[in-house]
C-alpha cells in the first residue's frame, strides 16, 4: 500500500499566530523585569567589590605612610590609583581617569551619567571620603568619625590617621556624579558636603549626600574594611565628638 501524505495547507492560521505572539509577549513581560533585577543586583555586587578594594588600597597606603590615609580632598583618589600601576604624575594625568569603554574600580557601574553633556568623556570617581561638620569649640582632632577632618578646621587639608577615626563609622560613600566646572571634559563626585546631615535630610537630589542608586539602596565602606548595604532612609550619627558617621538603628 502506498502511504498517504496530507499535502494540504499546514500554515498557521491568523488566530494561531496571534495566540503565539500573545504567549511570547506574556513570557517577555515576566522575564524582562527579572532580568533587569538580576542585572541591577550584579551591578550592586560589583559596586560593593569596588568599595572593598578601594578600602584595601587605602589600608595598603596607610601601612606605607605611617598609618595615614590620603587627604580627603578632590585628589583623594590619585595616590591610591598608583597601586593599580597607573602612572599618576599630576591632577590631569591620563591614567587617573576612567572612560565609558574602560570602567574601573572608582566608578560604580550603576552611576547615572545622563545629563552630563556630550563634552564629558572622562570620569574620576563616583565615591567620596566622608567628613563631619566642624562643631566649633567642641572640635578635636584626636578621635572622630569620617575619613577626613572637617572643612574650615586647621586640619582640613592634612591626612588623618586611622587610629584617629572612630571605630564603626562610615569612611566612603556612593555619590552622584556631576560635571566638574574646573575640567571641561571631566565628571566626578562632589565631595565638599559628604557629611551625615546631608544624607539624613534625605534630599536625594543633593550632590553632597549618598546616592541610593541600587533600587534605593547604597553601599557604605566602614573603617574595618567591610562594606554594608543600607536602604534609603538610613540615619547616621552627626555629632563630631561621639557618633559621627556611625550607622544608627
Amino acid at each position: 500500500m502506498i502511504p498517504y501524505y496530507n499535502t494540504g495547507n499546514t500554515a498557521f492560521t491568523l488566530i494561531e499566530l496571534l495566540i503565539v505572539v500573545a504567549i511570547i509577549a506574556i513570557l517577555a513581560g515576566l522575564l524582562l523585569p527579572a532580568l533587569k533585577r538580576a542585572r541591577d543586583v550584579a551591578k550592586m555586587i560589583t559596586c560593593k567589590n569596588n568599595m572593598k578594594q578601594i578600602g584595601l588600597l587605602a589600608y595598603i597606603y596607610a601601612s606605607d605612610y605611617d598609618n595615614y590615609l590620603t587627604v580627603g580632598n578632590y585628589d583623594w583618589d590619585m595616590e591610591l590609583k598608583k597601586y593599580l600601576n597607573k602612572k599618576i604624575s599630576g591632577t590631569n594625568s591620563a591614567d587617573r581617569y576612567e572612560t565609558s569603554t574602560e570602567p574601573g574600580l572608582f566608578v560604580c557601574p550603576s552611576t547615572d551619567k545622563s545629563g552630563l553633556g556630550s563634552g564629558i568623556t572622562k570620569f574620576t570617581y563616583s565615591y567620596g571620603p566622608t567628613r563631619i561638620f566642624d562643631d566649633g569649640p567642641y572640635y578635636s582632632p584626636n578621635l572622630s568619625g569620617g575619613w577626613s577632618y572637617p572643612w574650615g578646621t586647621p586640619d582640613a587639608n592634612f591626612p588623618k590617621r586611622l587610629n584617629r577615626i572612630r571605630d564603626g563609622c562610615v569612611i566612603l560613600i556612593e555619590l552622584k556624579i556631576v560635571a566638574w566646572s574646573w575640567n571641561s571634559d571631566v565628571a566626578g563626585a562632589y565631595i565638599a558636603e559628604t557629611v551625615p546631615s546631608k544624607t539624613n535630610a534625605l534630599n536625594i537630589t543633593n550632590s553632597g549626600c549618598v546616592s541610593y542608586r541600587h533600587s534605593l539602596n547604597a553601599n557604605f565602606l566602614l573603617k574595618d574594611g567591610s562594606v554594608q548595604n543600607y536602604r534609603y532612609g538610613k540615619k547616621f550619627g552627626d555629632i563630631y565628638t561621639s557618633n559621627g558617621w556611625i550607622p544608627l538603628n
